[in-house]
């Protein structure tokens, strides 16, 4: 019996040396609630997504087994349960590795399963499209197995629309799901980088945090909404807002569509707006990567969406000045800021060395600026530098500011640590992110 509760309060003076926060999530602008969001602990490298209602408890120095507390029962935790539409799962994992989640009817017919990666700790997904009657799920691997009834209350559903999701790509979450608030723990260090990215209907906000007590995060959703119909996922930097990914549009914001060139000599030679695709393949790099401008498109004014804009030499300024004051710096000060910026996939590794963009890019973007190795085209013809070139390696962005015959530009280097200020001649083709444009 001593060595019982010696083991308890040995447990318990564990966990009262931790140090909690408390996050909470609301939203305003285009939509004022939120389906799901995706919290990633960049400093650790782990990552959840939890419901728009749900709040988010950071815990200090948690052990497996103080952790483990929450889960004394090793059951899962089902809510709601009867599901009408959409239910969460919960239930605790001791160690990460591949599990297999499957579902079974009364009658012990298996309807479905999948196998999904799961890290240590609490992991969640959500379940839908249960009809009326009563089922049992299963999710195991060799080093756990959970069961758990389900009640499905659901009229008119068959085995084909049952799914499980981690809302990875979240888009689906009802407001079925957002009544059942939950509370979500997930361990954090002091000085933890932490990036959450909401998601409502079409829009998408990322918001970087050092969270160091407790509080609320507001994301403010906005439209950036271009003129085919892309819709971009945006950044909150600073007073700054800012496009997620690489503009792709073939139309200007006021309907008339955008020269496309596919001919290297022509590009350059060319003085009026002008896109194109690296390497003349939308398919393989139209996507990921976006568009490539020349600066007479920019000229415009009407490349970016309706309330957004290319932004100024003086914009980007304020933008590297924010990251580097707020330690995205590589060293934590300084102007190594580029590897917070970049997108964790895509770069070269040759020569990299600690800092670089390329040297184990999956710690790169802290930020959630999630610039891509997009490459460039054009150049000098006479020295051979035409065409598309150094995708993989260079990610080089427009701003709306001339420099004489040329035009003010930042890019980062795949063996380089700093977002360089530079300029380029005005018929390059360059990536482009746009920026809110506020209203005074």
């Amino acid at each position: 019996m001593k060595i019982i509760f010696l083991l308890m309060l040995c447990l318990s003076v564990q966990y009262s040396l931790g140090q909690d926060y408390q996050i909470n999530f609301s939203a305003k602008g285009a939509s004022s609630s939120i389906d799901s969001i995706r919290v990633e602990n960049v400093s650790q490298n782990k990552r959840i997504t939890i419901g728009g209602s749900d709040v988010l408890r950071l815990q200090k120095n948690v052990t497996v087994d103080v952790e483990r507390l929450n889960y004394p029962d090793k059951n899962l935790r089902i809510y709601p349960n009867p599901i009408q539409e959409y239910g969460k799962v919960d239930f605790y994992t001791p160690v990460s590795g591949t599990a297999s989640i499957d579902l079974f009817e009364l009658s012990g017919q298996k309807l479905f399963g999948v196998k999904k990666e799961m890290e240590v700790g609490i992991n969640s997904f959500f379940l839908s499209g249960l009809g009326k009657g009563v089922y049992f799920i299963r999710i195991h691997s060799l080093a756990y197995n959970y069961t758990g009834k389900i009640i499905g209350w659901a009229e008119n559903l068959s085995a084909e629309s049952i799914s499980f999701n981690d809302f990875s790509n979240s888009s689906t979450l009802t407001s079925k799901l957002k009544s059942a608030k939950a509370e979500v723990k997930m361990q954090y260090n002091t000085g933890d980088r932490l990036k959450y990215t909401a998601s409502s209907g079409n829009y998408k906000i990322t918001i970087p945090d050092v969270p160091s007590k407790n509080n609320t995060i507001i994301f403010e959703f906005v439209e950036c909404k271009d003129s085919d119909g892309n819709n971009y996922p945006i950044v909150q930097l600073g007073t700054q807002i800012w496009m997620a990914e690489n503009l792709k549009t073939t139309t200007y914001n006021d309907k008339k569509g955008i020269p496309l060139e596919t001919d290297d000599f022509m590009w350059e030679s060319m003085t009026s707006p002008g896109y194109c695709w690296y390497d003349n393949n939308k398919g393989t790099y139209g996507e990921k990567y976006g568009a490539l401008y020349n600066w007479y498109a920019v000229e415009t004014g009407k490349l970016c969406p309706a309330g957004w804009h290319v932004p100024s030499d003086e914009e980007w300024t304020i933008l590297s000045d924010f990251l580097a004051a707020n330690g995205y710096a590589y060293m934590g000060t300084g102007v190594d800021i580029a590897k917070s910026m970049a997108t964790t996939w895509g770069w070269d590794d040759e020569d990299a060395e600690s800092g670089d963009v390329g040297y184990e890019p999956k710690r790169n973007n802290s930020s959630g600026f999630s610039g891509p190795p997009a490459g460039l085209r054009g150049g000098r013809v006479s020295m051979g530098l035409y065409g598309s070139y150094n995708i993989g390696r260079r990610g080089q962005w427009w701003s709306s500011t001339e420099n004489n015959l040329n035009a003010f530009t930042r890019h980062f280097i795949y063996y380089h640590t700093d977002l360089n200020r530079f300029y380029s001649g005005k018929s390059v083709g360059l990536s482009v992110r746009c920026v809110l444009t506020k209203n005074n």
